[in-house]
């Protein structure tokens, strides 16, 4: 989560281009040496904390359509070379991921035309474990934002909601996927 303007801000400072006028700009400093620094422009605004929602990829990390997506093929290792490198044979989308608006339309932003500030934004944790243990088929229902909101206060503007399903803890065994005799998957 980052407050509004800090994505930009650090994108303008801290990009090579950033760096580089940064470099720059130190050299000019002696012609500029009594010339107040500026300040960052981000809101004011803040967050406690920033959260990794992502699982580790790794080979046989389940997949929609069942058979592993992801092969590493040992290129370098390092007792020979010093260094590990492998070659990853990847099916696009596999594992923790970002759908962009192109995954599902004919003419939507790719990943790379998204623009990396509308990827950090406040988040909404709904948690629904309870009800996913009793139902898997189970999704997110408006009375569960409002219960949010009742005891958390107005879903933050701009913001992402996400729901923790609890299914997480089967990211490694066949239960991610749920499916039943006739090949049709149970999942929240």
């Amino acid at each position: 989560m980052c407050v509004p303007g800090c994505m930009e801000t650090v994108h303008k400072s801290l990009s090579r281009r950033g760096f580089f006028k940064g470099t720059a700009a130190v050299g000019m400093a002696s012609f500029q040496a009594f010339a107040p620094p500026r300040p960052a422009q981000a809101a004011p605004a803040s967050f406690s904390k920033v959260v990794d929602l992502t699982h580790p990829l790794v080979e046989g990390f389940p997949t929609f359509f069942g058979p592993p997506q992801l092969e590493l093929e040992k290129m370098f290792g390092f007792e020979k070379n010093g260094f590990n490198v492998n070659k990853w044979h990847l099916v696009e989308y596999t594992g923790t991921h970002m759908d962009s608006p192109l995954h599902f339309s004919a003419d939507g932003n790719s990943a790379a035309d998204v623009p990396t500030y509308q990827l950090v934004v406040p988040l909404a944790v709904i948690d629904v474990k309870a009800k996913t243990a009793e139902n898997v088929d189970y999704q997110v229902t408006p009375e569960d934002l409002e219960e949010w909101e009742a005891a958390n206060g107005t879903l933050p503007e701009g913001g992402c909601i996400a729901m923790n399903s609890g299914w997480g803890q089967y990211a490694t065994s066949d239960k991610f996927r749920n499916a039943d005799a006739d090949g049709k998957m149970h999942f929240p």
